[in-house]
């Protein structure tokens, strides 16, 4: 029976062999994540495709002659409103639901990864991301910023900027899913120019993300991309982690 957990690898034969993961070593974590990720794009791919297939469906159209004497597709104007939901409302309402979904993945992998790895640096100020977060000046910063603010600052880990500004930016998109239902005109952006500017930034800065009536908008693409900055992101951070000889 599939686990979650469990990582296939192919091995020399060609057989593929599974096993559990031993997160001694961090790019086991890595791999547990890519899992992760790796069954959400299929979700994605799956869901996307069968939206088109509902909105293809043959048994929804008529041919007709046009004047050339060429055969042109036209759509029963029962089913105008069901294809108009399978190209537009249901797939606007599930990419919200997928980077909302993607983002509390990665959130929770990379305080995780703070969690589970961070006494391995050796550092003469190390300390728990929950002391970090005590102190004075970290009481108002959360989740990745929180995160990346620890790797950076007390484990020493690299941070890869263009990655990272990536991910602020999906930041600023699920934000505004889940408190905006993304309408970018309510009240935490109207009243506040520096959350909008932030937000218009976002949009800006990812491929397959834009705006119509006020309203973001996400294409196929942007929850893939999405999948693809986390996996690489992490991977970054957990090749830089040292190995624990002692278990």
């Amino acid at each position: 029976m599939f686990h979650p957990y469990e990582i296939e690898e192919l091995i020399d034969d060609g057989v593929i062999s599974s096993r559990f993961p031993n997160f001694n070593n961090p790019m086991d974590f890595y791999e547990v994540v890519k899992i992760d990720l790796t069954n959400i794009k299929e979700c994605i791919l799956t869901v996307e495709s069968t939206f088109k297939q509902k909105a293809d469906d043959p048994t929804y159209y008529y041919n007709i002659k046009d004047n050339e004497n060429q055969t042109k597709k036209v759509l029963y104007p029962d089913k105008m409103l069901e294809v108009w939901h399978c190209y537009n409302t249901y797939p606007q309402f599930i990419r919200y639901s997928f980077i909302t979904g993607i983002y509390s993945l990665f959130e929770e992998r990379f305080m995780n990864l703070c969690y589970r790895y961070g006494y391995r640096f050796e550092n003469g100020n190390l300390i728990s991301i929950d002391e970090f977060k005590r102190r004075r000046e970290n009481k108002s910063i959360n989740g990745i910023f929180l995160a990346k603010k620890y790797c950076a600052d007390i484990l020493g880990i690299k941070i890869v900027n263009d990655m990272w500004d990536e991910l602020t930016y999906y930041n600023q998109i699920r934000n505004c899913i889940v408190h905006s239902r993304g309408y970018t005109l309510k009240t935490p952006y109207k009243n506040n120019s520096w959350k909008k500017e932030r937000l218009e930034i976002a949009i800006r800065g990812i491929d397959g993300i834009d705006t119509k009536d006020d309203l973001i908008k996400i294409n196929d693409t942007a929850c893939l991309h999405f999948i693809q900055v986390t996996e690489e992101f992490i991977k970054s951070l957990c090749k830089q982690i040292p190995i624990d000889n002692t278990n």
